[in-house]
This record gives C-alpha cells, structure tokens and sequence, in this order.
C-alpha cells in the first residue's frame, strides 16, 4: 500500500509539470528520462562500493529506498508521454471506424464508407445486392477507399473513374474493357498497384495454347478474372495480384516442359491398331475419369496416328518418351528367340582364334548345323582347320618338274643345278600371326588385331555363350620346364712299332739294293708319337741302316653339357634351338660370267645343334593338396659335329628321341640315354720277326682306338600354380646352384675320376703287353 501511495503521489507531481507533444516536449521528455537512468546506474554501483566496505544492514536499505523511488519516476514519466499522446491523437481530424455493420446493402456501405471527394453512381442491380460485414478491428479513415475497393473486388464488382469526381461501379464480366493498362511484358507489373486492372496479353507456345488456357480458367476466380485465347496469344483481364499469381503456377509448371514432340516409332512384332489401343489403355482411361466438364478433352495428352511403317506419337516429351519406352519394352518381351543378335567380345587370357573353334563347334550342337547353315546364307565360309605340324613329320621337297628343276630355290645358284641336301635345313623363322587377318569360324568372327570375336547368334543361346566364356576365357596353366643334355665322348688312340726303317744304300736316297718299312700311311690320324727311338749307323761292314721306333698314347675326353629352361602354356608347344650354322661345300658348280664358265665351288648354310620340342599337358591333382602330373610329348634331336675338314664336309653324329611320357611335378625324369663303344684294332708286322714272343712287336706297328660315347637327358617340370611366387622361388633355387648340378651326379663325379686314374694305369700296360 506504501509503495502504491508513493507511485500515485509522484505521478500526480509529473502531471502537474506542463509536456506538450510536439518536439520540444519530446525533448524534453528524452532528457528527463536519460537523467533517471544515469541516477539508477549509479545507485546499483553504490551498491558494489557498500559490498567492498562491509556496510551494515541499515545502508543497504536506505540504498534500495532510493533505487526504488528512482524507478518510480521513470514510470511516472512514461505514464505521463503516453497520456499526452493519446490525449492529441483523439483531438485530431482523421477518425476511425469499426466497420462492424452486420448485413446491409452495397449502395449503404459505399454511402457510409466512401471517398468523400467522389460521387459514386451505382446501377440498379447493384444498389440492392446484400453484404455482410464483421469487424473489431478500427480502421483509419484513409484506408476507407482501398478497403471498400477490395471487398467490391471479392464480389466482382470494379470501381472505374469517370471524370476526377465520379466513379461508378460496374461488373466485371459486363464489362471487361475497363482497364487501366494494357501490357505484354511480365516486367511491367511492377509499375502497378496490387490491385490494379490489367489487360495482360500472354504468348505461350503454340502447341500449349489450349492447354495453357484451360490451365488459367482452373486456377483463376471467373468473378474476378476473364481469360480468352485470340490467335496464338492469351489475353487475361485480372488485377495485377491475380496475374502474377497466374504467371508464376505457369513458371513452376510449364516452363520445364519442351512442348510437344512429335516421334515415329517402328513396329515389327506388335500390329498397329494393337498398339494404339495399348497406348489408349495407358494413357487416356486414366485421365477420364472424374474429368470437370471445363476441362478439354485432348489437352496434354498423347495422340496418335497409324502409318504402315509404324505409329506416330504427339503429346509432351516425358508423355511420348514413356509411350515409346511402353512399346519398346513390349516389343522386348515378345521378341523371337530364334532371331540372330550381334555380340562383341573381347579375349582377356586367351587366343581368339581357339575359343572361336571351340564355340564354333559347340554352337553347331546347340542349334543343329545343318537348319544353321541352310538359313544363314551370309555367313563367311569356314576356313579348312589349321593343324599342329606333327612332331613326326619329315621336311620334304617336291618332286622336280621340267618348270622348276630346283624345289628349293635357296639352295640352286643357278638354272639345272640341284646339290645334295645338308643334314639339317637352314632355320626356318617360326610363322607370326597377322594381325590384319580376319578369321571366320562358322557364326565367329575373329579379330586378330584386337583379340577380339564377333558373333552372329541366335538370342536365346546368348546366355549359354557368356557362360562358356567365363569357363573358357581364363588364365592358362603354365609350367617350368628344365632341360639338362649330357654328352660325354671319350677317344683312346694307342700305337706302338716301327715309324721307319731303312738299309742298305736306301738310306743314303740311291734306292739300290735296300729293304724298307714305313708306317706313314696313318701319321695323319696318329702322328709320330709322342715318344720315338731312332737308331742309325753308317755303313761299313754291314749295310747302312736307319731305324725309327714309335710309342703313342692318345686320350681325347670331350663333353658337352646344355641346360636350357623354358615356360610354356598347357597344351602349347615349346620349342629350344641351341644350334651352330656352318657352311657346307655342295661342289664345283659352273657360273656364266663375261668371260666364259668359270667353275667355283657351291656353299649352303647348314644348322647342326640341340633342338627340343616339348607339348606338355598339365593335371591338377585330384585332391587338394595331392601332387599334379603333366604329361610331356617330346622331340629332341642332338647333333654334334667335329671340326670342319679341308673339303668342308665334317661328319655329322644325330641322335634322335621322340616318346610322351608322365611325371609328376617336381621329379626328375630320364627321357632317354645312348651308351655306344666302338674299338678298332690295327696291326701291321714283319713276316716271321714279327711272330717271335717277346721282341715280336719290335719288327712291326699295332694300332688301337677305342671310342665310348655316353649320352642322358633329363627333364624337370614344376607347375606353375602362382605366376609370381612360383617363378620368383624357381629363380631363386636356380640361382644357388650351377647349371647341371643335379645330387645325383655329384656324387658319381668322384667315382668317375677314380676310374679315370685306373683306367690311364692299365691301358699303359695293355699297350706293351697285350697280344692283340
């Protein structure tokens, strides 16, 4: 009650104080109420200052005394503004009005509510029209004029000016001419107030013509706007706010769309009346029902037309583009299984030309060769299948004819000259796939260049296809195969006896009465050995002699080791050529030149070596972690040479070795071997002197050869299950060891040098004391 009392008594202070409303008072009334403020704030830093000091009790409430009476002014003085405010705004001119009048008369409310600088002129049928208002909100009198011009609108009735002191009010739909403005550009609607009459002229495509006009006449109230299509453009007859309503439902709708199209689209397993109907079952039942009577019957829809080469859609382009996707898709499910489709592959892993061979056949199983081949004239003719050239199979030339006396002209210098083949032909380059070359296998087309196969098939065994494919095409079995040749010849060359003797007068060369022996006729296979006893003696009393006494021991230990390695594809053939080329004499051959026939000697290159040609089959075992098997057809061919002759024509030694064998992975095999000896004994002697035990060597010549030549070959395969681990450990145990260093040789090599040493020891003695 005390606090009350001090507010009303210090209100009744302010209001006494005169405060005008104008801009002094307000003034004054500002720094009033500043000064209050600043009084409050430093009554509150009091406050702090009262904290710091430790005041007692009766300071802080003197303190909150005095905050109290300052708020107490400052809501004094805004109590006191504000009645003087409104005090002033109820003496002004400018009254309001509640516009509550319940029902009444069109010509009563603009009697009571309108402009007072116009005369308004209603007609007959307006005068009566009946109106409800209800309202609690108090409306100033300078709203009056647009108010009542709205709510004339709602009803659709217009306001129009006749001359600057009369307006009269009218219909909408009796009279649609009445406009202020008329406009083509949606850019000059912001020259206009809201509710502004415009006559607004809208230029849509014109296939959306009906389309766009019905859309206006759905979406605009017929009491307050008019639409109506004049030639290709739309006029609409509406305020400013109706129309930008209608432009932008337009903007959100329509101006995605591209019009209509028109797209023709070919049939071939669907008739075309069944199509139209298909196309009016989708697209026209749905849309018909529940359709307003205002509502045109063909806008936005698809229309059609028949042709004899197919159907004609128009309408929008979502609209045809799922008509056509329909009958696309229809089409689709009543293709003909049996009608031929292109398909394109490319190899990944294989070669295209053995995947179409095997498709080829595989195809003919499936549709039958012959109701294939019968229907499909335009099919490239099969080529004959290429084979393999057989292992077996033996470099022939053909016969000579009196045209080409010379089959093989590389070797024919010249017209009417044939010279004796060489052991080996020269080396043939091994044939390179053309690239260019397009190869047909019944309905598969191969493209070497880009490993690639096109297939002309039928539709339903496409799948069948892609299925094989994905089993055919994959990552060929490979295996690391190692090869190790061993050759050893050894030659043992022995000779004891009489070189040469010589008596009598033939040993000063007169040749007269003499007696001699020579063993010249083999000094170029022996020589003179490497030990000679010669004895001479001049003459006197018995004739002159001279005497030549021979001893030889030869050994010639040759041996030739290959260890070529290769890796190979399952069932692909692997070949190693390890050869020498030398030139061999074919003979005097005739030659024409300027001069004459001059006669020279023919040459042909020649190829003597080791050649390997391997096909392996690889077997994966059966269980997991079992061994695998492969399986080996093998041809090796191993020619050695000795050292080219004067006459250019060295003797030639093959060996030849042709099997298929079986082995497991990892084992090491022995494909074949060849143990030969020959030994070739010559003695040569002096009737009866040379019979006489003991000394019956001294009076003639032995001669001993003995030649043992041992040939193995050992093969060595190790499946390649990971290309990359598996080779890198391969190269690794390689690396590590040296070529031919196979356990089972290392350790005969000491047993072999052993026998050596005992073999050199006897063949010494067997030289003086055998009796061959």
């Amino acid at each position: 009650m005390v606090r009350a009392f001090s507010f009303l008594f210090a209100c009744s202070l302010l209001a006494d104080a005169p405060m005008n409303p104008d801009v002094e008072g307000a003034q004054t009334f500002n720094q009033s109420l500043s000064v209050l403020k600043e009084e409050l704030s430093s009554q509150f830093g009091r406050a702090n200052t009262l904290t710091e000091s430790g005041a007692t009790e009766e300071e802080y409430k003197d303190l909150i005394v005095a905050v109290s009476s300052i708020r107490e002014k400052i809501r004094c003085l805004e109590e006191t503004w504000r009645r003087t405010a409104v005090g002033e705004i109820s003496r002004a001119d400018e009254p309001y009005a509640m516009w509550d009048v319940g029902e009444t008369s069109l010509s009563q409310l603009v009697i009571e509510y309108g402009a007072n600088d116009f005369l308004y002129v209603i007609p007959q049928e307006l005068s009566s029209m009946k109106i409800s208002l209800y309202s609690g909100i108090p409306l100033p009198q300078e709203s009056w004029e647009e108010m009542i011009e709205m709510i004339l609108a709602q009803n659709g009735i217009g306001v129009k000016r006749i001359n600057p002191f009369v307006k009269q009010l009218y219909i909408f739909k009796l009279d649609p001419s009445a406009v202020e403005a008329v406009i083509a550009k949606e850019s000059d609607l912001q020259l206009f107030a809201p509710q502004t009459r415009l006559f607004y002229v809208f230029s849509p495509p014109p296939e959306q013509l009906k389309s766009v006009q019905s859309f206006f006449e759905r979406f605009s109230d017929p009491k307050q706007a008019i639409v109506q299509a004049i030639g290709t453009k739309i006029a609409v007859v509406a305020s400013k706010m109706t129309v930008e309503k209608l432009l932008g439902l337009y903007h959100a709708i329509w101006e995605q769309g591209q019009g209509k199209v028109v797209r023709f689209v070919s049939l071939l397993k669907i008739g075309m009346q069944d199509a139209e109907r298909l196309l009016e079952a989708v697209f026209s039942n749905a849309t018909a029902k529940n359709r307003p009577a205002y509502y045109p019957t063909n806008a936005g829809e698809l229309a059609t037309f028949l042709l004899p080469q197919g159907i004609v859609l128009v309408g929008e382009s979502e609209t045809v583009e799922r008509a056509e996707k329909i009958l696309v898709d229809m089409e689709a499910q009543l293709d003909d299984p049996g009608e031929n489709i292109i398909y394109w592959y490319t190899c990944k892993h294989s070669n295209p030309e053995d995947i179409a061979l095997v498709l080829g056949q595989v195809y003919d199983s499936l549709v039958g060769s012959r109701m294939e081949k019968g229907a499909s004239s335009f099919e490239a003719p099969s080529p004959p299948p290429v084979l393999p050239p057989s292992l077996n199979s033996k470099i022939t030339a053909p016969p000579p004819t009196p045209d080409n006396p010379c089959p093989l002209p590389y070797l024919c210098p010249g017209p009417g000259y044939n010279p004796a083949m060489p052991a080996t032909a020269p080396f043939i380059q091994p044939r390179m796939m053309d690239k260019d070359q397009k190869t047909a296998f019944g309905n598969f087309i191969v493209d070497t260049k880009t490993t690639s196969i096109l297939m002309v098939i039928r539709k339903e065994e496409l799948a069948k296809i892609k299925a094989l494919l994905k089993k055919l095409d994959v990552p060929k079995r490979m295996v690391q195969l190692d090869v190790l040749l061993v050759e050893k010849k050894f030659r043992d060359n022995r000779e004891i006896g009489f070189s040469l003797l010589q008596l009598g007068t033939n040993s000063s060369g007169k040749k007269e009465t003499a007696v001699a022996y020579s063993a010249a006729g083999e000094s170029e296979l022996f020589g003179n050995g490497l030990f000679s006893f010669i004895f001479s003696r001049p003459s006197g009393k018995f004739p002159a002699a001279d005497v030549k006494f021979n001893f030889l021991l030869a050994q010639e230990d040759v041996r030739i080791k290959a260890n070529p390695s290769i890796l190979a594809i399952n069932q692909t053939e692997a070949q190693i050529s390890i050869v020498e080329e030398i030139s061999i004499n074919n003979g005097a051959f005739p030659f024409n030149s300027p001069t004459g026939t001059v006669i020279q000697d023919s040459f042909t290159r020649a190829q003597y070596g080791i050649t390997i040609h391997l096909i392996p089959t690889i077997h994966l075992p059966d269980e997991e972690g079992g061994p695998g098997f492969v399986s080996l057809e093998t041809d090796l061919e191993f020619d050695t040479t000795t050292i080219i002759s004067q006459d250019d024509r060295p003797p030639v030694t093959r060996r030849n070795i042709q099997n298929q064998v079986r082995v497991a992975d990892g084992e090491t095999i022995i494909l074949g071997g060849l143990r030969q000896q020959i030994e070739e004994n010559t003695r040569e002697k002096i009737p009866f002197l040379g019979d006489i035990p003991g000394i019956g060597k001294l009076f003639g010549t032995a001669r001993s050869k003995d030649i043992s030549t041992e040939m193995f070959i050992f093969i060595t395969p190790h499946i390649i299950k990971d290309p990359v681990e598996d080779l890198t450990c391969i190269m690794l145990e390689e690396y590590q060891k040296r070529a031919g260093d196979i356990p089972e040789f290392l350790v005969r090599i000491d047993q072999a040098k052993e026998y050596e040493r005992r073999y050199l020891f006897k063949q010494s003695f067997r030289l003086l004391f055998d009796k061959f």
